[in-house]
């Protein structure tokens, strides 16, 4: 198992995981965030460019979790776990997972 882990300071798309070569994808196990920041904002999950989740997080210490067990999530052979928030607020998102 892999952790990743990206700290978001804009609204602009990050890439949490790079995308897998040679027809590999990306299985999360689980993924969580939290903010920072002084005012709520939601964060956009997404496989690739195709938001699939959206969660909101309040501000000071709001949050999210998502565990994906037994069954992880699957990304599409050859996508990037991006995430996006919609505000300019300091915020964390990590994961658990492996890439086959």
């Amino acid at each position: 198992m892999n952790v990743a882990r990206v700290a978001l300071t804009d609204a602009n798309q990050q890439e949490l995981i790079a995308a897998p070569t040679g027809g590999a994808a990306i299985y999360v196990y689980e993924i969580a965030g939290s903010s920072a920041g002084a005012s709520l904002s939601t964060v956009d999950l997404k496989d690739g460019t195709t938001k699939k989740w959206s969660f909101a997080m309040a501000a000071n210490g709001g949050g999210f979790g998502l565990p994906l067990t037994p069954k992880p999530w699957k990304l599409a052979a050859g996508a990037a776990l991006n995430v996006q928030q919609s505000a300019a607020v300091v915020s964390y998102v990590s994961c658990i997972y492996e890439v086959f």
